[in-house]
């Protein structure tokens, strides 16, 4: 979507709570934070942007959806999508007058926001290309003895669950609903009903979702409930101790853990759904009075909130362990900086930083993923399905689609496509020159074709004008390999080493 740029948040007049012109687009100011220690395996720069106030979620395709500060200090009541490689916001939602933006994700070309007051809440879709709002749910707003609860959200390509508890008398009836937004049709998969149960808020990955049953009690009962949509199947995770608020990415799943003598003493933990191991990743203790919360996961990259300041941003990677023992060395990653407030989108690490004072420094700190991409796991095609390579070719062919609106993972399926098909013409449209030219580049594959992936994952990596698409069903490499794929016009196209 095209933005109209212009420097900064100025406001015409001084900023009011009822008299404040808010811009609808931005250009965001920024610094570059280079590397200091040259020993660490760390990220060559940071980037930092003073404008944005908080990150709320991530998009696949490297935007975020966050609020920006006013000019004043202040932070602006509507929602914003963030693009930190370009440096650019743009508004795309806000709330009518008395009500609060609570949740809110996007994925392709929708957007969900829960919007509340101080009793009620909506729950409202939209599509980004367009101003027609459908209102999927509402409620009631329930504090006091229940805590804050309206639904908290996640979206998967086109498939949105969220979490709503009602309150009957004495009695709460909790349930996770899953919404295809597409036809509208929600479902609900799972429900507890009880004077002290609970739903968290939920996770999705393709065809997994995860959220946890708890209860309101003084030892903050919890039990996590890992879903497979293509089943239609949930089992309660038999892990030890309380468990809430699991993050899921693939076949990872990262959650809260505590035991109930010392609820306060909270740590994040790491279980993998195929082999069923569990690990704890921080260093909580009655002891040392840490407590770490809220963890998210991205490409197999996990981040967390603490209630102490840390002097490196706190982040896990799933592979890395795999890693060290396959190069045999010692892999160091690490960020140093006095952070709170990590959190893992699909193409970014964001944390905020302390100033010397020992306050919140104003403004979010960004650390691509795409640094780390001999180290990320997309989710393979059992999780996010396929891409259909026919069906994409199709569509091109017959003007349904042009190259330039197709996702990595279209672009990458319809490359393979087109050489088994052996249109080389649309083979020459989609890649980049290299060692050699695409000419030649396009005579080779004519007198020998490469081994052709039988899959296509959805899930992809990006960064700006970069990407990694992941390839399945290959002789040559049975655990699948990264595609690497470069933006040129506007077109996403295929390096020429990209499956070597």
């Amino acid at each position: 979507m095209g933005l109209l740029l212009f420097q900064g948040c100025q406001a015409r007049q001084k900023p009011s709570e009822s008299h404040l012109l808010e811009p609808v687009e931005v250009r965001l100011n920024y610094q570059y934070i280079e590397k200091k220690a040259p020993y660490l395996r760390s990220f060559a720069t940071r980037l930092f942007l003073p404008q944005v106030a908080t990150v709320v979620s991530g998009r696949l395709d490297g935007w975020v959806l966050g609020f920006l500060y006013r000019p004043d200090g202040g932070i602006f009541r509507s929602l914003y999508l963030i693009d930190p490689h370009r440096k650019t916001a743009e508004k795309v939602y806000q709330p009518p007058s008395g009500l609060w933006i609570a949740a809110a994700v996007s994925e392709g070309d929708y957007l969900a926001v829960v919007i509340r007051d101080k009793t009620r809440w909506r729950l409202l879709v939209r599509k980004l290309s367009g101003k027609e709002e459908l209102v999927i749910d509402k409620g009631a707003y329930l504090k006091a003895a229940t805590g804050d609860d309206y639904p908290s959200l996640a979206l998967s390509g086109d498939t949105l669950v969220y979490n709503t508890t009602r309150q009957e008398g004495g009695t709460f009836t909790s349930q996770i609903i899953k919404c295809d937004l597409p036809t509208g049709r929600k479902e609900i998969i799972f429900r507890v009903v009880g004077p002290d149960v609970y739903t968290g808020p939920p996770s999705i990955c393709g065809r997994y979702i995860a959220w946890h049953v708890g209860k309101w009690d003084r030892e903050g009962s919890g039990e996590l409930y890992p879903y497979d949509a293509g089943r239609q199947t949930s089992r309660r995770l038999d892990v030890p101790g309380n468990n809430i608020t699991p993050a899921i990415w693939g076949r990872y799943l990262v959650y809260v853990t505590y035991d109930k003598n010392h609820p306060a003493a909270k740590n994040i933990a790491f279980y993998d759904l195929v082999s069923g191991k569990a690990k704890r990743l921080t260093d909580a203790t009655p002891g040392n009075q840490f407590e770490y919360w809220r963890p998210t996961i991205a490409h197999g990259v996990v981040g967390w909130f603490a209630n102490h300041r840390e002097e490196r941003v706190p982040f896990c990677v799933v592979k890395k362990e795999a890693f060290e023992k396959k190069n045999n060395q010692k892999l160091t990653i690490e960020i140093k900086s006095p952070t709170y407030y990590a959190r893992c989108t699909p193409s970014w690490i964001v944390w905020h930083e302390a100033d010397p004072e020992g306050g919140m420094k104003k403004g979010t700190y960004f650390a691509g993923l795409f640094e780390l991409w001999n180290l990320v796991a997309l989710a393979g095609t059992e999780v996010v399905g396929a891409v259909d390579g026919g069906e994409i070719f199709a569509a091109v062919r017959k003007g349904r689609k042009r190259p330039a609106e197709l996702e990595p993972p279209e672009a990458a399926a319809l490359y393979y496509e087109a050489i088994s098909r052996r249109h080389f013409d649309l083979v020459a449209s989609l890649a980049l020159p290299g060692a050699v030219s695409v000419e030649q580049w396009v005579e080779e594959l004519k007198k020998e074709p490469p081994d052709i992936p039988a899959r296509i994952s959805r899930d992809y990596l990006i960064q700006g004008n970069r990407a990694y698409v992941l390839a399945e069903g290959l002789s040559a490499a049975p655990e699948g390999f990264l595609l690497h794929m470069t933006r040129e016009n506007g077109v996403w196209k295929m390096d020429q080493c990209a499956g070597q």
